[in-house]
């Protein structure tokens, strides 16, 4: 019970701070992706927490969703990418003094563990490990190299980063060139791809050094999940079963009902009849009506037994259906979300829904 209490309250809280704007679907996804991420975060699978939380974000901005994502990644150890939500969390409108000020504490006491990059480019789309970042400001684990892609309307281009703790990194980047058309009769040679540089290849270092790093340097979360309870047709096939006998149920009651009705009705043509004063055996009427009676009791008697054990199995299923949902069932998703970022900021998210 209070796992549901909290799951419906965090639920709450990200649906009343979405925009207004979102599409419907786009707000059903992320409070969907919200409920994920909860879950996830009770058991204690912070990464895929975090995947979740930020997945949400992506469908429809929500300051809350980010921050959950932010403590999630702090839980899994992901300091990089947690410094780097709050970087993000510090862009968004509407957020909360608390919210700030608890990213920019985060920011600050991370940083001095990581390497700050600033990409100075317009209209381009920053990857880092073949990981797409929200801003172009994010942080990454020193003293390894990462591979930065950016990514233009005109082409790619590619760098090898690596820097010390405490860091800062500014690359100033400019849109590669178009290809031209090469003329008639000319051969394009066989290196040369349309807007991609893959000659931009260099080794950043930054001059201050402090302790040594914390985190992980792969930070996207694995795409299959290991599950550990019932799966949810499990679920769905109980509250199945006891749909059937709920309906059951009801028309044994019904038909119950009705035989009481035709024995109290046989009943009363007994007595009209004088049955209950004479000798029986010497009236034939009513022998014949004692044999309807007796008929009609057998089976009133049978329809109410039945009816009642029809209830009883009822409530049963309906309770063991409740206890597999609440505490023997994982609920997760088999595969974490795939969220990307367009040049122009733009998310797109897939979410492989099991119902």
């Amino acid at each position: 019970m209070l796992r549901a209490a909290f799951v419906t309250l965090l639920i709450s809280s990200v649906t009343l701070s979405v925009r207004a704007s979102e599409a419907p679907l786009d707000r059903s996804g992320a409070a969907r992706a919200y409920d994920r991420g909860t879950a996830a975060y009770l058991d204690e699978d912070f990464q895929r927490a975090a995947g979740w939380f930020e997945t949400a974000h992506r469908l429809v901005p929500s300051p809350i969703a980010l921050h959950q994502a932010l403590r999630a990644y702090l839980k899994a150890g992901e300091l990089a990418h947690a410094a780097t939500l709050a970087i993000e969390l510090q862009t968004l409108t509407g957020v909360s003094e608390q919210l700030e000020a608890d990213a920019e504490t985060t920011r600050t006491t991370l940083a001095p563990q990581l390497v700050h990059i600033e990409v100075l480019c317009s209209e381009c789309q920053v990857a880092v490990d073949n990981k797409v970042q929200p801003t172009k400001s994010f942080f990454i684990v020193p003293n390894v190299e990462h591979k930065l892609s950016v990514t233009f309307n005109t082409g790619q281009i590619t760098r090898t980063i690596k820097g010390n703790a405490g860091g800062v990194l500014t690359i100033p980047l400019e849109a590669p060139p178009e290809a031209q058309e090469p003329l008639a009769g000319q051969r394009t040679p066989s290196n040369s791809r349309r807007g991609h540089n893959s000659l931009l290849s260099a080794e950043l270092d930054a001059d201050i050094t402090t302790d040594s790093p914390h985190g992980a340097e792969n930070l996207s979360a694995p795409t299959k999940v290991e599950r550990r309870g019932l799966p949810d047709w499990s679920v769905w096939t109980a509250l199945g079963v006891t749909g059937v006998l709920a309906v059951s149920t009801t028309l044994s009651g019904l038909h119950a009902v009705a035989s009481g009705e035709r024995y109290d009705k046989a009943f009363a043509n007994w007595q009209d009849a004088g049955c209950e004063t004479s000798n029986v055996a010497d009236n034939t009427a009513c022998v014949s009506l004692y044999g309807d009676l007796e008929s009609r009791f057998s089976t009133a008697e049978n329809a109410e037994l039945r009816t009642n054990v029809l209830l009883g199995v009822t409530v049963l299923s309906a309770a063991t259906s409740a206890v597999l949902a609440l505490w023997f069932t994982d609920w997760r998703m088999e595969e974490i979300p795939t969220v990307s970022l367009g040049p122009q900021g733009d998310a797109h998210a897939t979410i492989g829904m099991r119902f």
